[in-house]
């Protein structure tokens, strides 16, 4: 069997507006989170919707998931008539509800099928021969910089011929983070926040000093979501 490298490429990472994660294993190529404008950089590098294995979302905010209706769009305009891998977490209600208006507007003329995976803490699966498995974040619904209540969030660990890539998603720090990260060939980690949100103590993301900690586990790591 032929041996492929695995890259990372941070389509476009921004705290709050866009991320877009593109993991590829050789000619096989999985995206992580699709925020908005996520149609327009797979285009432009040459890797259209069709040729993606999977998407995978980390939760249903909007700057991870605002991309997703132009992807589905986008096949639905090109007569794609394969089929398209969904994985996010379980209970995530804005993906379901993207779906959902999806279908109820195209339902005659969708020709491709949408294979749902919604998972949970330490739910594995098999896309083609990269094995995904995902572990619960912690992070939470905000306003204004108030914190409302727990998000739906997954990291994901990817592994495909012994080469272990760990997305954390966006997440404040807990402990098995640790175990998330450590020996993967390739990190991706949120650094956004060096204080909790105002008046609390809550941390819904990262901060820089964690997330640099945690890359040094990995033989390399990036951090994303910085807003400067």
């Amino acid at each position: 069997m032929e041996r492929h490298s695995v890259e990372v490429e941070v389509l476009f990472s921004c705290a709050g507006i866009a991320t877009a994660i593109l993991v590829n294993f050789g000619p096989i190529h999985i995206l992580v989170d699709a925020g908005d404008g996520t149609l327009r950089d797979l285009l432009r590098i040459g890797v259209p919707p069709q040729k993606l294995a999977g998407v995978l979302l980390t939760h249903g905010h909007s700057d991870h998931v605002a991309g997703l209706y132009a992807l589905l769009g986008y096949l639905r305009a090109e007569a794609f008539t394969g089929v398209f891998n969904l994985v996010y977490p379980a209970g995530c209600c804005e993906v379901e509800a993207l779906l959902k208006a999806f279908y109820k507007c195209y339902s005659d003329t969708i020709g491709f099928q949408i294979r749902r995976y919604p998972l949970k803490d330490k739910d594995t699966l098999k896309i083609g021969s990269v094995h995904v498995q995902s572990w619960k974040m912690l992070h939470w619904h905000s306003v204004a910089g108030n914190p409302l209540a727990p998000a739906p969030a997954l990291g994901f660990r990817l592994t495909y011929q012994a080469q272990a890539v760990a997305i954390t998603g966006d997440t404040a720090f807990f402990p098995e983070l640790v175990e998330f990260v450590k020996d993967a060939d390739i990190a991706v980690i949120d650094a956004t926040l060096d204080t909790p949100l105002p008046g609390t103590n809550t941390y819904v993301h990262l901060t820089i000093e964690q997330a640099q900690k945690l890359a040094g586990l990995a033989r390399r790591g990036i951090l994303v979501h910085r807003k400067s």
